[in-house]
């Protein structure tokens, strides 16, 4: 009887099946890649066999060790004009443009790119245990240098960025595989167009807004909002030394959003780059206008732990802002705080400046010390025991 040909399983989870066994061929001269042309469930693996080492290329940073700061500052202390006009909406965005702009050419101008050296392998016929020997040891010496280098710096306090934790996290956190995702139409998402696809697909389903009922209420709140307020007093204007200190109060080690910038070039920047910063800011705050750069952000998607993996919903999205639109964050959010302090409740913990829950206990405590009758107590919390 003829077998009919049947397509591919899709309740079953793909995976890399294709083995290889080499002898006397070094791995400097091997390059591994998964064909994803074929419509199965299966994904080959495909061996390349190379006359001449295969050159091992670093990811391009826009920054180093090696930076020349003193040249980056210069750089845009030259280009960068403080007599620029801002008068439309149209203008910020340009300026903005062209700000980073020129913080990227700083950047590259000023960072030496990294020689490409290749290594010459004599290819040897060593026995199996000897290389494996081989390979653990320099496994062994890279570690122990990282090791070591953090180590020697190792404080107590978070100055030093947790040292210990970051030497140690990447030798027992296990490197998780990403298999292919699973897509709404049952198909499966191969490639990293196709995840990123999927995962978009999906995102505009979880957040599409509801429908409005209230179109009345909107334009009410429209119209207020666009409307004159004569009675309000004008925003207080950003000035150098808070720009500077928002930007000096920055996390480290942050991860950068699509621009690239991060608080290590902004802390780089001449006191004529934060007084141009400055001058965007203040211009927002003139125009009532929140850029449109500052509100695009890269999504990062992080694996929720005891999911399956190969569900899109079982990721969580992560967005990467850019770090001149939080500046402008904390600057309104500098000039709102005096207010809200004069009409929040004066036992509202939680969300503001210096205050935390331990100090709601406190109060707690307090109330129940100054005001102890077992009774009374008691009548109050089976009184509110359905908020707790």
């Amino acid at each position: 009887m003829a077998s009919q040909l049947t397509g591919p399983d899709l309740n079953k989870i793909p995976d890399l099946l294709d083995v290889y066994i080499t002898k006397n061929v070094g791995q400097h001269y091997l390059k591994i890649e998964k064909c994803e042309d074929l419509s199965s469930d299966h994904t080959p693996v495909i061996l390349n066999l190379f006359k001449h080492v295969v050159p091992i290329e670093s990811p391009d940073y826009i920054y180093n060790k090696n930076t020349n700061w003193n040249l980056f500052r210069e750089i845009i202390s030259g280009k960068v004009d403080l007599n620029v006009r801002l008068k439309t909406n149209d203008d910020i965005e340009t300026s903005i443009e062209k700000f980073n702009s020129i913080i990227h050419t700083a950047t590259f101008t000023s960072t030496p790119k990294p020689k490409k050296r290749i290594v010459k392998v004599k290819q040897k016929d060593y026995p199996r245990s000897i290389v494996e020997k081989i390979r653990e040891r320099r496994k062994l010496k890279t570690w122990n240098s990282c090791l070591q280098s953090h180590l020697s710096h190792l404080t107590a306090d978070k100055d030093t960025n947790y040292s210990l934790w970051r030497a140690t996290k990447n030798f027992k956190r296990p490197k998780n595989h990403v298999p292919p995702l699973r897509r709404q139409e049952g198909a499966w998402a191969r490639s990293d167009y196709d995840k990123a696809t999927a995962f978009a697909e999906h995102l505009h389903e979880v957040f599409t807004p509801l429908t409005n009922n209230n179109l009345a209420k909107d334009d009410e709140i429209a119209s207020y909002l666009q409307s004159l307020n004569l009675l309000c007093f004008p925003v207080k204007a950003v000035k150098l030394a808070e720009i500077a200190g928002e930007i000096k109060a920055l996390p480290k080690k942050k991860a950068q959003s699509y621009d690239l910038l991060d608080s290590t070039l902004l802390s780089n920047l001449p006191k004529k780059g934060i007084m141009f910063l400055v001058i965007l800011l203040n211009a927002c705050l003139r125009l009532c206008h929140y850029p449109t750069q500052w509100k695009l952000a890269q999504v990062v998607m992080i694996f929720k732990p005891g999911k399956q993996i190969e569900e899109v919903s079982s990721y969580r999205p992560i967005s990467l802002l850019p770090l001149n639109g939080k500046l402008f964050e904390r600057v309104i959010l500098n000039r709102l705080r005096p207010h809200l302090d004069t009409i929040l409740s004066e036992h509202q913990f939680g969300f503001r400046q210096k205050h935390a829950t331990i100090e709601h206990i406190h109060r707690l405590t307090d109330t129940i010390a100054i005001h102890w009758k077992p009774r009374i107590i008691a009548q109050r919390f089976s009184r509110h025991k359905s908020g707790f």
